[in-house]
């Protein structure tokens, strides 16, 4: 059922068996799979079934210290359904490499590796509606009637990517609604994780809404999903007990923020313009799923360069023809829409009838000028780059974020070296040539790079609490029931769009809380 927390009693205490914080696509999958199993679930979602301004401006008050990371408050949204409102669908698994303790780059490894993860893989793609068909490069640009660039694989490979851009407040909502065992709690803000006085498991959550009404969760188990950013400041900003806040007895909670590197640069400017390569230029749909491919290093000469992993999305650079021939077959187009006729209909009518070609190239969209490199790559593990508290508190008495993101020169120095094998790839080939038009001596690393708004690794994942805040089963170091899901519990980010391995992850949480939860009758 879906309820709202400001009808809830003030001062009162809720009680079920699990206690998850958050509505994206973490704490939804988690819900989804208690479904009709016997346990009492509450999702605590701080907005309402819609976006409001009053609660997501709780979003806009985080601090920015380091590196400009421009627009973070348009990178979460804050109502049912989370930041998935906005999800662009693109979904991609980790790789093996991610998974692996790279030795020259500190802080890598997984505690366990992809093929522990290939089987929740497959049950995130059942979840998200996805087909189970091939994604092999070959296999689609066949199916598609597509080419491929004709790259030597070892140097340099094609990847496929599925797209299909699920809301999960919009797909699952009806299920929370006639669900008997799983109640979301609308504009139900947590504003602290409570610890016994012992420090070792949580015994509640507090709970404010905007409306001015306070009261307490109680259950079993409780899952923070709240994104990687929320989750860190959730965890520091519980004191009560642990001054440090909860899991970071080692200052590890915050540290290690990642992100995928957004850094537009390099230009491909091909032999032949006359046929685009499509499949790398725009995602083609094929019933619900849409494909696109792009350009990913081979794992072992990531391995060789000791460079963080690399994906290139490719943007067609086109030349938009213009004159009055393409003016007037655009204010006809555009009257007709209307349903209505121009001025002067035969003399738009002439201008057309004199140069037709330019008016079918520019409703073609033009002739192709060449192939422009969108890097969205893997940042190196940095604990400099961090979450922390500032000294300000917002409405609800919860301290604001800082925000103090920080590259590498490593990663840097990865997009310089695939840009280099892509160069020699462009020109062996025979397709082209390749402009690297990478800066060199700037004061900062990749200027002008930014973030694809994927908030990774700040409370990371590893079986040693001086590594990690959450062991490999994703539960607190130090705390017996409380658990993170998310992007925030990755140890690396690989190239790879995080929604979803977060489903994957989220079920695999799922199943391990289930087990706990049996076994505590």
């Amino acid at each position: 059922m879906l309820i709202d927390a400001n009808e809830v009693d003030a001062g009162k205490t809720v009680d079920a068996d699990l206690c998850i914080i958050g509505s994206g696509a973490a704490g939804l999958t988690m819900a989804q799979a208690f479904l009709r199993e016997g346990v009492s679930v509450l999702v605590l979602e701080g907005g309402g079934l819609v976006a409001d301004a009053s609660s997501h401006a709780l979003y806009l008050s985080i601090r920015n210290l380091g590196r400009d990371y421009p627009q973070l408050y348009a990178s979460r949204l804050r109502y049912f359904g989370g930041t998935t409102n906005h999800w662009g669908g693109h979904c991609v698994p980790l790789r093996g490499i991610n998974f692996e303790r790279l030795p020259w780059s500190p802080y890598t490894g997984w505690p366990f590796s992809l093929a522990d993860l290939q089987p929740y893989y497959r049950r995130a793609e059942d979840l998200l509606g996805l087909d189970r068909a091939s994604v092999d490069p070959e296999t689609v640009a066949s199916l598609l009637g597509e080419r491929l660039f004709p790259f030597d694989k070892t140097c340099l490979q094609t990847q496929v990517s599925r797209y299909h851009a699920v809301r999960f407040g919009e797909r699952f909502r009806a299920d929370m609604e006639r669900s008997e065992n799983v109640t979301v709690m609308l504009n139900a803000n947590a504003v602290s994780i409570d610890s016994h006085q012992d420090g070792s498991r949580v015994e509640g959550i507090s709970v404010k809404t905007l409306e001015g009404s306070a009261f307490s969760v109680r259950a079993k188990a409780y899952v923070l999903a709240a994104g990687g950013i929320e989750n860190p400041r959730l965890l520091l900003a519980s004191r009560s007990v642990h001054r440090e806040g909860l899991g970071n007895a080692n200052d590890i909670v915050g540290r290690f923020f990642m992100e995928h590197i957004w850094y537009p640069s390099g230009e491909i400017v091909p032999a032949d313009p006359g046929h685009l390569m499509k499949l790398y230029t725009e995602e083609i749909p094929t019933g619900e799923i849409a494909y696109r491919a792009h350009l990913v290093l081979p794992e072992e000469v990531v391995k060789k360069a000791q460079i963080p992993d690399f994906r290139c999305e490719i943007a067609a650079d086109r030349i938009l023809p213009h004159g009055e021939a393409v003016r007037s077959a655009r204010l006809l187009r555009d009257s007709v829409e209307n349903g209505e006729w121009p001025d002067h209909l035969g003399t738009h009518v002439l201008n057309i009838i004199r140069d037709p070609g330019a008016v079918v190239s520019a409703m073609s969209g033009g002739h192709l000028k060449g192939y422009r490199l969108l890097n969205n790559v893997e940042q190196a593990p940095n604990p400099q780059s961090r979450i922390a508290l500032s000294d300000e508190k917002d409405v609800l008495g919860v301290p604001i974020a800082t925000i103090d993101w920080r590259l590498s020169d490593v990663d840097e120095r990865g997009i310089r070296f695939a840009h280099q094998c892509i160069a020699r790839e462009v020109g062996r080939s025979g397709i082209g040539r390749m402009l690297v038009d990478l800066p060199d001596n700037e004061a900062e690393i990749l200027p002008g790079a930014n973030g694809d708004y994927h908030h990774i690794g700040t409370t990371r994942m590893h079986d040693n609490p001086r590594l990690g805040v959450v062991d490999k089963d994703c539960k607190v170091h130090g705390l017996a029931n409380l658990f993170v899901a998310g992007s925030s519990v990755f140890p690396t980010g690989g190239f790879a769009n995080p929604t979803f391995t977060i489903v994957a992850l989220a079920i695999r949480l799922g199943d391990h809380i289930k087990m706990l939860l049996e076994a505590e009758g």
